[in-house]
């Protein structure tokens, strides 16, 4: 039996695997940490954060399916690139929002954070169909476990440092990190960073298309069958993991700043660790894969998910619901992988942009929601209802994946585990070529 540890990710892969790096890093590291600590300090409440955090998603909803498919035309390498590109932009200018009087400020930030989006509606299902396409069975869980892994790590590092680049900046500009100029000057690194994965990205060598790979996982696969029979139901998963997942992610900094006042250097601390530690279990994944399936992996994930939630609602200080949030962190980043493995080997190649653009767009949804209700619901009903809800929105997801997937099924269960042969499966692409845009 050939473990996937012994055949080796392509140069592409590994090019590619700076990207998580670098969004890592930007989106998990510095912009979770510091974005809503700017709007608290330009005078926003849980609300407007809320409204403003929920509006971004509405792209991955209206374009995550175009993207998907446009994957198939263009090819998911050059609508990478351009997604890279549009990060870069829209993250170094959305900070700048401060410095206009209102209303222009709110549409500032608005139009940026929606830009930035675009860009994610373009890479996110892109991502996935690229990744597919440059890995195969014998290295494709260890490829995602490294994409996923990448990301808190460098989350860890861009903790890390977020925490303490308002008061650099502070001391930089002449005055104090209860006022946004410090935070305005760190965003911008967001962006900045961006540059790396548009090189790195550009440096890969090869496009290589749907129709090229040759695995299929059932034979005259058809699409609507497909679509209603899988692809729904798995998308409704989606929208409930992504929701349940996001939410607590995207306030738990304002809950420790209004509820503990936590220093922006010690939540930075906090959200690092979590991401930290949930890099090297990610890394676990794989070898998790081969013994009990990706189907098992997410429904256990969720059942832990939502005992992380218990516990944030249930501490009384802060170090109580950072340890709740750090299991949540992990068990988030091990689903992530799980997920996305998942859901593409449920299809043949030729349907991978369907099923990637449709899951990115049910994503979008239960992201885009949970983010506008949780801003109200932390105004009128408190934190602990916010998480409490959340745990609901999950457990629903949890019973309906159970029920209809049936990951425990010894049948189903045997089936999701790769099938290793005696020798490293040959090779799914023609050979490599100079194909840049």
């Amino acid at each position: 039996m050939t473990k996937s540890s012994s055949f080796p990710l392509s140069r592409d892969a590994r090019l590619y695997l700076v990207i998580p790096f670098v969004l890592g890093f930007s989106w998990l590291g510095l912009f979770v940490v510091l974005f809503n600590l700017f709007l608290l300090r330009l005078g926003y409440g849980p609300s407007f954060i809320g409204m403003l955090t929920a509006i971004g998603p509405i792209m991955f909803i209206l374009l995550s399916i175009p993207s998907g498919l446009m994957s198939r035309r263009f090819g998911s390498r050059r609508l990478i690139i351009l997604a890279l590109s549009i990060y870069a932009v829209s993250f170094t200018l959305l900070p700048w929002g401060d410095v206009l009087p209102s209303p222009w400020r709110e549409a500032w930030f608005m139009t940026w954070l929606l830009m930035a989006y675009v860009g994610g509606a373009f890479y996110w299902p892109n991502g996935d169909v690229y990744l597919m396409s440059i890995t195969e069975d014998a290295n494709r869980s260890r490829a995602f476990a490294y994409r996923q892994a990448l990301f808190p790590l460098a989350g860890f590092i861009g903790s890390l440092l977020a925490g303490q680049l308002p008061s650099f900046f502070a001391k930089l500009i002449g005055t104090s990190i209860e006022q946004p100029a410090p935070y305005r000057y760190a965003l911008m690194l967001c962006g900045l960073v961006h540059i790396a994965s548009v090189l790195a990205m550009m440096l890969t060598s090869r496009e290589v298309s749907q129709e090229e790979v040759t695995e299929s996982k059932a034979e005259g696969q058809g699409k609507w069958v497909l679509v209603w029979s899988v692809l729904i139901p798995l998308a409704f998963v989606e929208l409930l993991w992504k929701g349940g997942t996001q939410g607590p992610t995207n306030f738990f900094n304002v809950f420790l700043d209004l509820n503990f006042q936590v220093s922006p250097q010690r939540i930075g601390m906090i959200l690092g660790v979590g991401q930290l530690v949930a890099a090297g279990l990610a890394l676990a994944t794989p070898w998790l894969a081969r013994r009990i399936g990706h189907g098992r992996i997410i429904a256990l994930a969720l059942v832990g998910l939502i005992s992380g939630l218990f516990i944030i609602a249930g501490s009384s200080g802060w170090l109580g619901a950072s340890s709740g949030f750090v299991l949540f962190q992990v068990l988030a980043a091990i689903s992530t992988a799980s997920v996305a493995v998942y859901r593409m080997e449920k299809v043949d190649a030729r349907w991978w942009g369907w099923a990637s653009g449709i899951a990115v767009a049910a994503q979008g949804i239960g992201e885009s929601s949970i983010y506008y209700a949780g801003g109200v619901v932390i105004e009128r009903f408190g934190f602990d209802a916010f998480f409490l809800g959340t745990a609901s929105v999950l457990a629903v997801g949890l019973t309906f994946f159970v029920v209809y997937f049936k990951p425990f099924r010894r049948p189903s269960a045997a089936s999701e585990q790769p099938q290793w042969t005696e020798a490293p499966p040959s090779k799914q692409f023609p050979e490599q070529s100079d194909n840049r845009p």
